[in-house]
């Protein structure tokens, strides 16, 4: 497919994904997935690398030239292929989500994604999975197919986060229609993912979990997925053969058949499911489970929003993450979708509440602001005075100087502006641009620094025998001092200076100021 992808820059390899923590709650009972849950990797930190795939490209010529520990960085786009990672510790990132970034199956006969044996790091992020077949093992049918989307074994570690997983494996003899977990020491964890319109001919038409693996499911919706009755009728969630899952804050709802349910005897022996903090069709036992319709904005158009009055809102558990907006996690995996500039998953208006300076209250956190000179300090909210141009020498002798004193806030009274070695008994005034002259302009004895549109700043004031005045400024005068935060002014003090060649005026050096909250 098209040129092949592109190597970025190398990076250093944390020893832990900081972004996506475990789910802890205390007393849960199944210690064979929280044991996987909590397993941390630790190793010593390695050099890795990003590679860039764009439309025209192929993720798994990618996946072919990364190594373990790399990311694969994917542009909106449909891929039409089918990727095995090759016992690869990789993330998989699609940059603009699972709503434009699609891998399409059809017609290759096979999983969308292979995970076969890879490591605990390894994670699928924002890609919508489609027209998967599952992976073909012979049978007495001829094949069997596992897991349409997406089949997991060997041991795996995997991770499918902010992904869809629609509409893959409708063909007979499959297994699980959209992931498939098998084998001990397997475990997947879902996070924040739609499963949908998934079909399995035997069992499972969302997930299987199966021979001693585990599956976490994480503020996943699972909806409208089906199966036949070939060995139990699970159109949603499955178990067979020890395999055991973990459903929270979840929505499990419009599925063909049991919501959540193991495969018939005795395939069900050993299998369990802990379900908690769940909306489930037709109900669950659990703590915090829910029976009520979740009230889908549009699930036939694929909108899976949360309507006003949905049961689902700020029902999840208090020890749980709160969402983005400061309130209990809603259930499934329409969250509410807050902006997030510095990517620490909680809303930067939930940021400032917590704490975090926002110096000119425009909503989001100063550590985001432009910050041109680096200095910690949003361009918006630095309070800076800055001289320029340059004075002549008036009839006293001297070059007169403008200066400030106090601070440049235009939500406090403390700032004065002033001008010193003046022509004594005259009268003078300052004025104001927004423009500077580069070079300055002979304008009378003196040089005029600013351009543009000229202000007053009134009174006119008369110069006393000291040569110098000033003018305090209060900024609750708006018509007479039109300043707002983040704005650069330029200021001069004009006066009347009729020797010593009776040109009449002259002019101070001038003063740049930019005016903070």
């Amino acid at each position: 497919m098209g040129t092949s992808p592109q190597l970025l820059t190398g990076r250093e390899i944390p020893n832990s994904d900081p972004e996506h923590g475990t789910s802890q709650r205390a007393q849960f009972p199944m210690q064979a997935i929280r044991s996987t849950i909590l397993v941390v990797l630790f190793s010593l930190s390695a050099q890795a690398n990003d590679w860039s795939v764009t439309a025209t490209d192929s993720i798994q010529a990618a996946i072919q030239a990364a190594s373990s520990g790399d990311r694969i960085l994917i542009d909106p786009g449909t891929y039409h292929e089918v990727l095995d990672l090759q016992g690869k510790r990789l993330e998989l990132i699609g940059l603009g989500g699972a709503t434009t970034t699609t891998v399409n199956g059809t017609g290759l006969g096979n999983c969308v994604v292979l995970a076969d044996g890879v490591a605990s790091g390894t994670r699928l992020h924002g890609l919508t999975l489609t027209g998967g077949a599952g992976r073909p093992f012979p049978s007495s049918f001829g094949f069997d197919y596992y897991g349409g989307a997406v089949w997991a074994g060997g041991g795996a570690q995997l991770e499918i986060s902010d992904c869809i997983l629609s509409n893959n494996a409708w063909g007979t003899g499959t297994f699980a229609g959209g992931i498939y977990s098998g084998g001990a020491r397997t475990h997947v964890a879902v996070r924040r993912t739609r499963i949908s319109n998934n079909r399995a001919w035997a069992s499972g038409g969302a997930t299987l979990c199966d021979y001693s693996a585990t599956m976490l499911l994480e503020q996943c919706t699972v909806y409208g997925n089906s199966s036949d009755n070939f060995f139990g009728h699970q159109g949603g969630i499955s178990m067979a053969n020890a395999g055991q899952v973990w459903v929270t804050h979840s929505v499990v709802w419009g599925n063909e058949g049991n919501q959540i349910g193991a495969f018939g005897p005795p395939y069900n022996q050993g299998t369990a499911a802990l379900v908690d903090y769940c909306t489930v069709q037709g109900g669950y036992s659990g703590a915090g489970n829910l029976i009520g319709d979740p009230l889908f904005a549009n699930p036939a158009a694929g909108d899976f929003a949360l309507l006003s009055g949905s049961p689902c809102i700020d029902a999840g558990d208090g020890a749980f993450p709160l969402d983005c907006d400061g309130t209990l996690a809603d259930l499934g995996a329409s969250l509410p979708v807050c902006p997030d500039c510095n990517g620490n998953g909680l809303g930067d208006d939930l940021d400032i509440v917590n704490g975090s300076p926002d110096c000119d209250a425009n909503s989001i956190p100063d550590e985001c602001d432009p910050d041109t000179n680096t200095n910690g300090i949003p361009d918006a909210c630095e309070c800076l005075v800055e001289y320029f141009c340059s004075a002549n020498v008036n009839s006293s002798g001297v070059a007169a100087s403008i200066g400030a004193a106090g601070l440049p806030s235009v939500s406090q009274n403390t700032f004065t502006i002033s001008a010193a070695g003046l022509a004594p008994g005259q009268p003078g005034v300052f004025y104001f641009g927004f423009a500077k002259h580069d070079p300055p302009l002979v304008f009378g004895e003196g040089l005029r620094c600013v351009a543009g549109a000229i202000q007053r700043l009134d009174p006119a004031l008369q110069i006393p025998a000291s040569a110098m005045v000033s003018l305090p400024f209060d900024f609750s005068q708006a018509a007479a001092f039109p300043f707002t935060q983040g704005q650069t002014a330029f200021f001069q003090f004009w006066y009347r200076d009729p020797d010593p060649s009776g040109s009449g005026w002259n002019l101070t050096d001038g003063l740049s100021v930019t005016f903070c909250p």
